[in-house]
Protein backbone atom coordinates (compact mmCIF):
# COMPACT_ATOMS: atom_id res chain seq x y z
CA UNK A 1 0.00 0.00 0.00
CA UNK A 2 1.09 3.75 -0.64
CA UNK A 3 -0.63 5.16 3.02
CA UNK A 4 -3.29 5.06 4.71
CA UNK A 5 -7.04 3.47 3.43
CA UNK A 6 -8.19 6.84 5.49
CA UNK A 7 -10.37 9.07 3.00
CA UNK A 8 -8.23 12.13 2.99
CA UNK A 9 -4.89 10.23 2.54
CA UNK A 10 -4.04 10.75 -1.10
CA UNK A 11 -1.20 9.14 -2.14
CA UNK A 12 0.35 10.05 -5.87
CA UNK A 13 2.08 7.26 -6.89
CA UNK A 14 5.98 8.03 -7.08
CA UNK A 15 8.90 5.14 -8.14
CA UNK A 16 11.07 3.79 -5.82
CA UNK A 17 9.42 5.04 -2.76
CA UNK A 18 5.73 2.60 -3.32
CA UNK A 19 4.99 -1.25 -4.00
CA UNK A 20 3.58 -2.17 -7.17
CA UNK A 21 -0.31 -1.32 -6.02
CA UNK A 22 -2.51 -4.50 -4.98
CA UNK A 23 -6.48 -5.04 -5.77
CA UNK A 24 -7.51 -3.03 -2.57
CA UNK A 25 -5.66 0.06 -3.90
CA UNK A 26 -7.15 -0.11 -6.92
CA UNK A 27 -10.47 -0.23 -5.42
CA UNK A 28 -9.99 2.43 -2.54
CA UNK A 29 -8.41 5.24 -5.60
CA UNK A 30 -12.06 4.14 -7.70
CA UNK A 31 -14.81 6.11 -7.70
CA UNK A 32 -16.49 3.28 -9.77
CA UNK A 33 -17.01 -0.25 -8.61
CA UNK A 34 -19.38 -1.59 -10.59
CA UNK A 35 -22.02 -1.06 -13.86
CA UNK A 36 -25.30 -2.87 -14.48
CA UNK A 37 -28.27 -2.38 -16.95
CA UNK A 38 -31.63 -4.35 -15.36
CA UNK A 39 -34.28 -4.92 -17.57
CA UNK A 40 -37.61 -3.90 -16.08
CA UNK A 41 -39.73 -6.81 -18.11
CA UNK A 42 -37.82 -9.53 -16.47
CA UNK A 43 -36.25 -7.83 -13.33
CA UNK A 44 -32.59 -8.84 -14.35
CA UNK A 45 -29.44 -7.72 -15.54
CA UNK A 46 -28.27 -8.50 -19.37
CA UNK A 47 -25.75 -6.28 -19.04
CA UNK A 48 -22.84 -6.22 -16.00
CA UNK A 49 -19.48 -4.97 -15.67
CA UNK A 50 -17.28 -4.13 -12.89
CA UNK A 51 -14.39 -1.63 -12.28
CA UNK A 52 -12.65 -3.31 -9.78
CA UNK A 53 -13.01 -6.03 -7.79
CA UNK A 54 -15.93 -5.75 -5.79
CA UNK A 55 -18.13 -7.69 -3.19
CA UNK A 56 -21.60 -6.31 -5.25
CA UNK A 57 -24.07 -8.87 -6.87
CA UNK A 58 -25.50 -7.30 -9.23
CA UNK A 59 -28.40 -9.89 -9.59
CA UNK A 60 -29.65 -9.40 -5.93
CA UNK A 61 -28.72 -5.45 -6.09
CA UNK A 62 -31.35 -5.41 -9.38
CA UNK A 63 -33.99 -7.01 -7.19
CA UNK A 64 -33.68 -4.89 -4.41
CA UNK A 65 -33.75 -1.47 -7.15
CA UNK A 66 -36.57 -2.78 -8.74
CA UNK A 67 -38.09 -3.08 -5.42
CA UNK A 68 -37.17 0.54 -4.94
CA UNK A 69 -38.27 1.83 -7.91
CA UNK A 70 -41.86 -0.18 -7.55
CA UNK A 71 -42.43 1.44 -4.36
CA UNK A 72 -41.68 5.04 -5.01
CA UNK A 73 -43.93 5.10 -8.11
CA UNK A 74 -46.48 3.39 -5.54
CA UNK A 75 -45.98 6.00 -3.30
CA UNK A 76 -45.44 9.01 -5.46
CA UNK A 77 -48.56 7.83 -8.30
CA UNK A 78 -46.01 8.13 -11.16
CA UNK A 79 -42.57 6.26 -11.88
CA UNK A 80 -39.12 7.40 -10.75
CA UNK A 81 -36.54 7.27 -13.11
CA UNK A 82 -33.64 8.89 -11.69
CA UNK A 83 -32.75 8.53 -7.87
CA UNK A 84 -30.01 7.78 -5.80
CA UNK A 85 -29.47 5.81 -2.72
CA UNK A 86 -26.69 4.87 0.14
CA UNK A 87 -26.47 0.81 -0.32
CA UNK A 88 -23.71 0.51 2.52
CA UNK A 89 -20.79 2.26 4.14
CA UNK A 90 -18.92 2.55 0.81
CA UNK A 91 -21.86 2.86 -1.71
CA UNK A 92 -24.01 4.63 -3.45
CA UNK A 93 -26.22 3.22 -6.16
CA UNK A 94 -27.26 6.08 -9.12
CA UNK A 95 -30.35 5.24 -10.81
CA UNK A 96 -31.28 6.55 -14.82
CA UNK A 97 -34.45 4.82 -15.79
CA UNK A 98 -35.21 4.16 -19.61
CA UNK A 99 -38.24 3.27 -20.91
CA UNK A 100 -37.57 -0.33 -20.53
CA UNK A 101 -34.18 -0.41 -19.18
CA UNK A 102 -33.29 0.72 -15.58
CA UNK A 103 -29.09 1.73 -15.63
CA UNK A 104 -27.32 1.40 -12.34
CA UNK A 105 -23.93 2.35 -11.34
CA UNK A 106 -22.44 1.94 -7.95
CA UNK A 107 -20.04 4.54 -6.74
CA UNK A 108 -17.97 6.44 -3.45
CA UNK A 109 -19.05 9.34 -4.51
CA UNK A 110 -22.04 10.94 -6.95
CA UNK A 111 -20.77 13.16 -9.31
CA UNK A 112 -22.42 14.63 -12.69
CA UNK A 113 -20.18 13.62 -14.89
CA UNK A 114 -20.66 9.45 -13.65
CA UNK A 115 -24.24 10.20 -14.27
CA UNK A 116 -24.54 11.94 -17.51
CA UNK A 117 -22.22 9.03 -19.20
CA UNK A 118 -25.25 6.51 -17.24
CA UNK A 119 -27.48 8.22 -18.98
CA UNK A 120 -25.98 7.93 -21.84
CA UNK A 121 -25.17 4.29 -21.49
CA UNK A 122 -28.89 3.56 -21.01
CA UNK A 123 -30.27 5.03 -24.13
CA UNK A 124 -27.41 3.18 -26.19
CA UNK A 125 -28.60 0.11 -25.08
CA UNK A 126 -32.14 0.63 -25.65
CA UNK A 127 -31.44 1.46 -28.85
CA UNK A 128 -29.03 -1.38 -29.64
CA UNK A 129 -31.23 -3.98 -28.09
CA UNK A 130 -35.09 -2.93 -28.31
CA UNK A 131 -35.57 -5.99 -30.78
CA UNK A 132 -34.47 -8.15 -27.81
CA UNK A 133 -36.27 -6.09 -24.70
CA UNK A 134 -37.74 -9.70 -23.95
CA UNK A 135 -34.73 -11.67 -23.94
CA UNK A 136 -33.26 -12.65 -20.51
CA UNK A 137 -29.49 -12.92 -22.54
CA UNK A 138 -28.04 -10.95 -24.65
CA UNK A 139 -25.05 -11.82 -26.68
CA UNK A 140 -22.74 -11.70 -30.00
CA UNK A 141 -21.12 -9.01 -32.08
CA UNK A 142 -24.20 -6.30 -31.05
CA UNK A 143 -22.91 -7.39 -27.09
CA UNK A 144 -19.29 -7.00 -27.96
CA UNK A 145 -19.47 -3.62 -29.95
CA UNK A 146 -21.67 -1.91 -26.93
CA UNK A 147 -18.96 -3.10 -24.35
CA UNK A 148 -16.81 -1.57 -26.18
CA UNK A 149 -19.21 1.76 -26.26
CA UNK A 150 -19.06 1.87 -22.71
CA UNK A 151 -15.41 1.28 -22.13
CA UNK A 152 -15.29 4.56 -24.50
CA UNK A 153 -17.62 6.60 -22.35
CA UNK A 154 -16.10 5.81 -19.16
CA UNK A 155 -12.47 5.61 -20.11
CA UNK A 156 -11.59 7.06 -23.12
CA UNK A 157 -12.38 10.36 -22.62
CA UNK A 158 -10.86 10.59 -18.98
CA UNK A 159 -7.75 9.30 -20.68
CA UNK A 160 -4.90 11.68 -21.40
CA UNK A 161 -0.68 11.86 -21.60
CA UNK A 162 -0.47 13.05 -18.52
CA UNK A 163 -2.52 9.71 -16.83
CA UNK A 164 0.04 7.85 -14.66
CA UNK A 165 0.03 3.83 -15.29
CA UNK A 166 -1.04 1.70 -12.12
CA UNK A 167 -0.02 -2.32 -12.43
CA UNK A 168 0.25 -4.64 -9.83
CA UNK A 169 2.19 -7.51 -9.39
CA UNK A 170 -0.53 -9.54 -10.60
CA UNK A 171 -1.12 -7.59 -14.24
CA UNK A 172 -0.24 -10.48 -16.61
CA UNK A 173 -2.90 -12.55 -15.41
CA UNK A 174 -6.36 -10.31 -16.44
CA UNK A 175 -4.81 -10.43 -19.60
CA UNK A 176 -5.50 -13.77 -21.11
CA UNK A 177 -8.77 -13.04 -21.34
CA UNK A 178 -8.84 -11.18 -25.18
CA UNK A 179 -10.31 -12.97 -28.24
CA UNK A 180 -7.99 -11.55 -30.49
CA UNK A 181 -3.96 -12.60 -30.08
CA UNK A 182 -3.10 -10.09 -31.63
CA UNK A 183 -5.02 -7.61 -29.08
CA UNK A 184 -3.12 -9.37 -26.26
CA UNK A 185 0.13 -9.83 -27.51
CA UNK A 186 0.38 -5.66 -27.94
CA UNK A 187 -1.54 -5.16 -24.22
CA UNK A 188 1.36 -7.48 -23.02
CA UNK A 189 4.32 -6.23 -25.05
CA UNK A 190 2.89 -2.39 -23.73
CA UNK A 191 2.52 -2.95 -20.50
CA UNK A 192 5.38 -5.62 -19.68
CA UNK A 193 8.15 -2.60 -21.17
CA UNK A 194 5.61 0.20 -19.29
CA UNK A 195 6.99 0.97 -15.25
CA UNK A 196 4.63 1.76 -12.87
CA UNK A 197 4.58 5.45 -12.17
CA UNK A 198 5.01 6.39 -16.05
CA UNK A 199 2.73 8.87 -17.78
CA UNK A 200 1.36 7.66 -20.96
CA UNK A 201 2.83 10.48 -22.82
CA UNK A 202 6.34 8.78 -21.57
CA UNK A 203 4.95 5.62 -22.70
CA UNK A 204 4.36 6.28 -25.69
CA UNK A 205 7.27 8.13 -26.70
CA UNK A 206 10.07 5.36 -24.98
CA UNK A 207 8.06 3.00 -27.11
CA UNK A 208 7.71 4.88 -30.14
CA UNK A 209 3.31 4.20 -30.20
CA UNK A 210 1.27 6.76 -31.31
CA UNK A 211 -0.85 8.61 -28.21
CA UNK A 212 -3.60 7.34 -29.63
CA UNK A 213 -2.70 4.00 -29.71
CA UNK A 214 -1.28 3.71 -25.66
CA UNK A 215 -4.68 5.45 -25.23
CA UNK A 216 -6.24 2.63 -26.49
CA UNK A 217 -4.48 -0.16 -25.64
CA UNK A 218 -4.28 0.86 -21.82
CA UNK A 219 -8.39 1.57 -21.97
CA UNK A 220 -8.38 -2.16 -23.15
CA UNK A 221 -6.42 -3.24 -20.41
CA UNK A 222 -8.16 -0.97 -17.58
CA UNK A 223 -11.47 -2.64 -18.86
CA UNK A 224 -10.17 -5.95 -18.20
CA UNK A 225 -9.01 -4.91 -14.62
CA UNK A 226 -5.49 -5.29 -15.44
CA UNK A 227 -3.90 -2.20 -14.47
CA UNK A 228 -5.59 1.24 -13.15
CA UNK A 229 -4.63 4.99 -13.68
CA UNK A 230 -4.33 7.98 -11.85
CA UNK A 231 -7.04 10.30 -14.06
CA UNK A 232 -4.00 13.13 -13.91
CA UNK A 233 -6.39 16.03 -16.17
CA UNK A 234 -5.18 17.89 -18.42
CA UNK A 235 -4.10 22.04 -18.03
CA UNK A 236 -6.56 22.30 -20.99
CA UNK A 237 -9.41 20.72 -18.93
CA UNK A 238 -11.88 22.25 -16.92
CA UNK A 239 -13.06 20.94 -13.40
CA UNK A 240 -15.73 21.23 -10.94
CA UNK A 241 -15.97 20.06 -6.98
CA UNK A 242 -18.65 17.20 -6.85
CA UNK A 243 -21.61 18.29 -4.00
CA UNK A 244 -20.22 18.01 -0.12
CA UNK A 245 -16.69 17.59 -1.40
CA UNK A 246 -15.55 20.84 -0.30
CA UNK A 247 -16.91 20.21 3.22
CA UNK A 248 -14.17 17.29 3.28
CA UNK A 249 -11.16 18.67 1.68
CA UNK A 250 -11.21 22.04 3.70
CA UNK A 251 -12.25 20.51 7.13
CA UNK A 252 -8.94 21.82 9.14
CA UNK A 253 -10.19 19.00 11.73
CA UNK A 254 -8.60 16.54 9.63
CA UNK A 255 -6.20 18.06 7.25
CA UNK A 256 -5.86 16.82 3.54
CA UNK A 257 -2.75 15.70 2.71
CA UNK A 258 -2.19 18.13 -0.68
CA UNK A 259 0.25 20.92 -1.81
CA UNK A 260 -1.23 24.82 -0.70
CA UNK A 261 -0.98 25.03 -4.93
CA UNK A 262 -3.40 22.70 -5.47
CA UNK A 263 -5.71 23.57 -1.81
CA UNK A 264 -5.86 26.64 -4.21
CA UNK A 265 -6.63 25.57 -7.48
CA UNK A 266 -9.54 23.54 -6.04
CA UNK A 267 -11.00 27.09 -4.46
CA UNK A 268 -10.54 28.50 -7.71
CA UNK A 269 -12.80 26.11 -9.99
CA UNK A 270 -15.78 27.38 -11.27
CA UNK A 271 -17.44 24.97 -13.64
CA UNK A 272 -16.21 27.26 -16.78
CA UNK A 273 -12.59 28.22 -16.31
CA UNK A 274 -9.68 25.68 -18.07
CA UNK A 275 -6.88 24.58 -15.68
CA UNK A 276 -4.55 26.44 -17.32
CA UNK A 277 -6.33 29.68 -16.71
CA UNK A 278 -6.33 28.92 -12.95
CA UNK A 279 -2.68 28.39 -13.09
CA UNK A 280 -2.10 31.57 -14.47
CA UNK A 281 -4.24 33.43 -12.11
CA UNK A 282 -2.86 31.55 -8.83
CA UNK A 283 0.72 31.71 -9.92
CA UNK A 284 1.05 28.01 -9.62
CA UNK A 285 4.82 26.89 -10.26
CA UNK A 286 4.71 23.07 -9.89
CA UNK A 287 1.64 22.28 -12.10
CA UNK A 288 2.47 19.12 -13.00
CA UNK A 289 2.75 17.92 -9.35
CA UNK A 290 -0.35 19.90 -8.66
CA UNK A 291 -2.19 18.05 -11.57
CA UNK A 292 -1.05 15.04 -10.47
CA UNK A 293 -2.43 15.48 -6.77
CA UNK A 294 -6.20 16.74 -8.90
CA UNK A 295 -5.91 13.54 -10.39
CA UNK A 296 -6.37 11.56 -7.40
CA UNK A 297 -9.37 13.94 -6.28
CA UNK A 298 -10.43 13.03 -9.79
CA UNK A 299 -10.00 9.18 -9.64
CA UNK A 300 -12.20 8.93 -5.56
CA UNK A 301 -14.75 11.57 -6.78
CA UNK A 302 -14.28 14.69 -5.15
CA UNK A 303 -13.55 16.57 -7.80
CA UNK A 304 -15.27 15.71 -11.74
CA UNK A 305 -14.83 17.02 -15.36
CA UNK A 306 -17.38 18.49 -16.71
CA UNK A 307 -20.40 16.81 -18.39
CA UNK A 308 -21.36 16.84 -21.90
CA UNK A 309 -24.46 18.49 -20.76
CA UNK A 310 -22.37 21.27 -18.95
CA UNK A 311 -20.30 21.76 -22.12
CA UNK A 312 -23.32 21.89 -24.16
CA UNK A 313 -24.54 24.87 -21.64
CA UNK A 314 -20.65 26.56 -22.50
CA UNK A 315 -21.48 26.63 -25.99
CA UNK A 316 -24.89 28.07 -25.96
CA UNK A 317 -23.59 30.81 -23.81
CA UNK A 318 -21.34 31.49 -26.12
CA UNK A 319 -23.55 31.77 -28.93
CA UNK A 320 -25.70 33.86 -26.88
CA UNK A 321 -22.85 36.25 -25.58
CA UNK A 322 -21.56 36.80 -29.84
CA UNK A 323 -25.04 37.59 -31.06
CA UNK A 324 -25.92 40.22 -28.18
CA UNK A 325 -22.88 41.66 -28.93
CA UNK A 326 -23.23 41.47 -32.85
CA UNK A 327 -26.56 43.64 -32.33
CA UNK A 328 -25.52 45.68 -30.00
CA UNK A 329 -23.15 47.40 -32.96
CA UNK A 330 -26.78 48.81 -33.65
CA UNK A 331 -28.85 49.12 -31.31
CA UNK A 332 -28.27 50.41 -27.27
CA UNK A 333 -27.33 48.34 -24.97
CA UNK A 334 -29.88 49.55 -22.45
CA UNK A 335 -32.21 48.44 -25.06
CA UNK A 336 -30.95 45.09 -25.56
CA UNK A 337 -30.74 44.35 -21.45
CA UNK A 338 -34.02 45.59 -21.03
CA UNK A 339 -35.49 43.27 -24.39
CA UNK A 340 -33.86 39.99 -22.44
CA UNK A 341 -35.12 41.03 -19.33
CA UNK A 342 -38.73 41.03 -21.06
CA UNK A 343 -38.08 37.75 -22.65
CA UNK A 344 -37.08 36.53 -19.19
CA UNK A 345 -40.17 37.67 -17.60
CA UNK A 346 -42.37 36.20 -20.47
CA UNK A 347 -40.31 32.69 -20.54
CA UNK A 348 -40.01 32.15 -16.99
CA UNK A 349 -42.76 30.01 -16.50
CA UNK A 350 -42.23 27.91 -18.97
CA UNK A 351 -38.48 27.89 -18.71
CA UNK A 352 -37.79 28.09 -14.87
CA UNK A 353 -33.69 28.29 -15.46
CA UNK A 354 -34.16 31.78 -16.78
CA UNK A 355 -34.14 32.73 -13.03
CA UNK A 356 -30.20 31.43 -12.92
CA UNK A 357 -29.27 33.28 -16.00
CA UNK A 358 -27.54 36.31 -15.65
CA UNK A 359 -26.37 39.61 -18.10
CA UNK A 360 -23.66 41.62 -17.43
CA UNK A 361 -24.04 45.34 -18.55
CA UNK A 362 -21.09 44.84 -21.19
CA UNK A 363 -23.78 41.90 -22.64
CA UNK A 364 -21.76 38.97 -21.42
CA UNK A 365 -24.14 35.79 -20.80
CA UNK A 366 -23.45 33.39 -17.84
CA UNK A 367 -25.33 30.96 -15.85
CA UNK A 368 -24.93 30.76 -12.33
CA UNK A 369 -24.09 27.08 -12.08
CA UNK A 370 -25.67 25.00 -8.43
CA UNK A 371 -23.26 22.21 -7.20
CA UNK A 372 -24.91 19.14 -7.90
CA UNK A 373 -26.74 19.78 -11.03
CA UNK A 374 -27.46 16.60 -13.08
CA UNK A 375 -27.88 16.05 -16.83
CA UNK A 376 -31.30 16.55 -16.89
CA UNK A 377 -31.24 20.45 -15.09
CA UNK A 378 -28.38 20.69 -17.48
CA UNK A 379 -30.61 19.86 -20.68
CA UNK A 380 -33.25 22.82 -19.27
CA UNK A 381 -30.65 25.38 -18.67
CA UNK A 382 -29.62 24.67 -22.73
CA UNK A 383 -33.20 24.77 -23.40
CA UNK A 384 -33.52 27.85 -21.51
CA UNK A 385 -30.21 29.83 -23.29
CA UNK A 386 -31.86 28.22 -26.71
CA UNK A 387 -35.10 30.42 -26.19
CA UNK A 388 -33.05 33.58 -25.20
CA UNK A 389 -31.29 32.33 -28.69
CA UNK A 390 -34.92 32.79 -30.59
CA UNK A 391 -35.61 36.06 -28.83
CA UNK A 392 -32.54 37.46 -30.08
CA UNK A 393 -32.69 36.38 -33.79
CA UNK A 394 -36.45 38.03 -33.19
CA UNK A 395 -34.85 41.80 -32.59
CA UNK A 396 -32.10 40.99 -35.19
CA UNK A 397 -35.07 40.92 -37.69
CA UNK A 398 -35.58 44.64 -36.71
CA UNK A 399 -32.24 45.49 -38.18
CA UNK A 400 -30.86 43.05 -40.28
CA UNK A 401 -32.14 41.35 -43.57
CA UNK A 402 -32.48 36.99 -43.55
CA UNK A 403 -29.14 37.25 -46.04
CA UNK A 404 -27.16 39.34 -43.04
CA UNK A 405 -28.76 37.30 -40.53
CA UNK A 406 -27.39 33.67 -41.87
CA UNK A 407 -24.26 35.43 -42.56
CA UNK A 408 -23.91 37.11 -38.39
CA UNK A 409 -25.04 33.56 -36.91
CA UNK A 410 -22.66 31.35 -39.35
CA UNK A 411 -20.27 33.23 -38.14
CA UNK A 412 -20.74 33.72 -34.79
CA UNK A 413 -21.95 29.87 -34.79
CA UNK A 414 -18.18 28.94 -36.35
CA UNK A 415 -16.25 31.09 -33.61
CA UNK A 416 -18.05 28.81 -30.21
CA UNK A 417 -17.98 25.88 -32.44
CA UNK A 418 -13.92 26.39 -32.85
CA UNK A 419 -13.84 27.32 -28.61
CA UNK A 420 -16.00 24.39 -27.20
CA UNK A 421 -16.42 21.61 -29.78
CA UNK A 422 -12.74 19.85 -29.60
CA UNK A 423 -13.68 19.21 -25.95
CA UNK A 424 -17.38 17.98 -26.91
CA UNK A 425 -16.01 15.22 -29.35
CA UNK A 426 -13.55 14.23 -26.50
CA UNK A 427 -16.85 13.08 -25.17
CA UNK A 428 -19.77 12.46 -28.03
CA UNK A 429 -18.23 9.31 -29.67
Amino acid sequence: MYGKSHALDLPHYQPGRHQPPDRKYFAEISNEQVLFLINRNIGLAPYVHDFVQSKLDPQILSGFVCAMTSFMGEVSGSPSNTWKTVYNQDSTLLVEGGSWCVGVISVSRETSEVRSKLRRVVQEFEDSFKHMKDSNEITGKLFMEFDNFVRRVFIDDRLSEHSILLKGDDWFEYCKGYTLPSTRFKITNLLYNAQNGQSLGEIARQQEYAMDEVKNLISEAIWKEAILVEYTPSPKEILAATEGALTTLYDIAQPINMSNEALRVIGSLDSRKKLLDIFTTQNVSDRSNVCAELGILLNKGYLQRISTEHKLVLLQECVLTKLLEAVSEYSNKTYLISKVGDAIVKGIKRYPWLSRIRLSDNLTVKVEFEVGMGPKDLDYVYNSLKYLVNCVYELMKERFNPTEISSITESIENDCNTRWLPSLWEVML
